[in-house]
């Protein structure tokens, strides 16, 4: 598992090691509430539910070796590990603005940008002029309508405009899971897109509910496919603090990597045979329901034996640690709980990477270092209007920060809550600011809805000409000038076809 595998797997072990807590927001208003994007590819949700379902088929073979009633364990397994995305993703829902069937979401997003780039480069070589840019970012505001109906058909425009001059204009069309565009002034005819999705990810709280539809039934499926020979449990005694030993109940799951295989299989098969669920995959991965069962087999499973093994207290069955194992290559990850819960990776029996997190009502905190020249800090806090998500990456002499800021306060003359959404990115070298971002958002919900209809003048873009391609090309070439007041030669030709 190399350092890429760690970090995405941190993320992983992450979703399944949390704490049971409720959120409890402070906002009052359930009408206007806020979410950002959520872009999951579909090869790492099958893995991570995966991971979290095992727990839960940990906890069958622990019931069928103590006869303990199933259903309380279930309850147990499935609340703490399911805790942690409740939290983090509570604050997203509760501040949401995003509109019913047959309502319309409009706003407007504006840029500060500041850069100081002559540090980075000898002055002799440096003459790339960017104020430019700077200034044309600075200009620059884009205005936004989505809106859907009652059957699901969905269209999203982007209209961009610099010192008050229309440079852009974008359709995007979802009409009966099939998605379209049209750039105004580029190419007056309707693309259809085919696997390219955009519209569907933008629902945040849809995607959510398709999650936990997909873990449902990928719970019930590796339920069934686990086997009671698969899992040992046996008692031990472990180290839970610097010098304090605990007698604890272990349950090991062990499967091979064609066992792997041919668990996977079975539950892509369970959900292949789903509605619901194809309906679902198909938004996110529109050609999945056609594609070979072993190719995504092969994406989805490990390459490695997997070994799973979850530590119990001896008497209250609380989970006190967790211990995952590739033998093949000698690597471990271990997740302890605690005040300060713990995540640790092995490799050849050597601490090569620790993240540490912390959980309270109202606000999150999450380290990770390698012990030598790299540090990452992500938090979450609730303020009186809002909520603040707060990141930090350190490493050698750079140093790069963000925040994402959730605001809506009551207007006192309209009795209805202003919502605001602030980014802010900055990355400095040597304690030197290089670049600053300021990203603001400012949506609501307006009775403008027009009805959404299907395009009549349609070309595939597989099926783009190579004059066609030209004509795109030299048109967006224009507007990235005009943005950026340089010009770019975009080959893309081979890619379409």
């Amino acid at each position: 598992m190399d350092k890429k595998n760690i970090e995405e797997f941190e993320i992983e072990i992450i979703d399944i090691s949390e704490k049971d807590l409720n959120s409890k927001t402070k906002s009052s208003n359930s009408n206007q509430t806020m979410k950002f994007k959520k872009n999951e590819k579909f090869k790492w949700l099958v893995k991570i539910v995966f991971l979290l379902a095992a727990i839960g088929a940990l906890i069958v073979g622990w019931i069928h070796f103590y006869r303990i009633k199933p259903k309380i364990l279930f309850v147990k397994a499935v609340e703490e590990l399911t805790s942690n995305i409740s939290y983090l993703s509570t604050p997203l829902k509760n501040f949401l603005v995003f509109p019913s069937e047959n309502e319309k979401l409009s706003g407007n997003i504006n840029f500060t940008l500041q850069l100081n780039l002559e540090e980075q480069f000898d002055d002799e070589k440096f003459s790339f002029n960017y104020q430019e840019i700077v200034e044309n970012m600075n200009n620059l505001n884009i205005i936004y309508n989505y809106q859907k109906d009652k059957n699901n058909n969905a269209q999203l425009n982007l209209l961009g405009n610099l010192n008050d001059k229309t440079i852009f204009d974008v359709y995007f069309l979802n009409i009966n899971d099939t998605q379209y565009t049209l750039i105004n002034n580029v190419f007056e005819k309707y693309i259809e897109l085919g696997n390219v999705n955009v519209i569907n990810n933008l629902d945040i709280n849809e995607n959510i509910e398709d999650v936990k539809y997909l873990w449902e039934i990928i719970f019930e499926s590796l339920n069934e496919e686990i086997k009671n020979e698969e899992i040992f449990t046996e008692k031990v005694k472990i180290n839970i603090g610097q010098n304090e030993e605990s007698s604890a109940k272990k349950t090991t799951l062990r499967l091979s990597n064609n066992r792997q295989k041919e668990i996977i299989e079975n539950i892509i098969l369970d959900l292949k045979n789903d509605e619901e669920a194809v309906k679902i995959i198909s938004k996110y991965k529109q050609d999945w329901i056609n594609q070979d069962v072993k190719k995504l087999v092969e994406e989805v499973s490990f390459e490695t034996n997997f070994i799973f093994s979850v530590y119990y207290k001896d008497i209250t069955n609380e989970i006190i640690m967790m211990e995952l194992i590739d033998e093949l290559n000698n690597k471990k990850l271990v997740y302890k709980k605690g005040i300060e819960n713990t995540i640790d990776f092995y490799q050849n029996n050597e601490l090569i990477y620790q993240v540490t997190f912390k959980i309270d009502e109202e606000q999150f905190n999450i380290n990770a270092s390698d012990g030598q020249n790299m540090i990452i800090n992500i938090s979450g806090k609730q303020t009186e209007s809002g909520y603040v998500y707060t990141g930090e990456y350190i490493k050698n002499d750079v140093t790069i920060t963000g925040n994402y800021i959730l605001k809506q306060v009551l207007n006192e003359q309209t009795q209805e809550y202003n919502v605001s959404r602030e980014s802010n990115f900055k990355k400095a070298k040597k304690g030197k600011e290089i670049i600053s971002l300021n990203i603001t958002d400012y949506p609501k919900i307006v009775d403008e809805f027009q009805i959404i209809e299907k395009p009549t003048n349609i070309v595939k873009i597989s099926e783009l000409t190579e004059e066609e391609i030209e004509e795109i090309m030299n048109n967006l070439s224009t507007i990235f000038a005009e943005i950026f007041g340089i010009s770019f030669d975009i080959e893309i030709s081979k890619t379409i076809k």
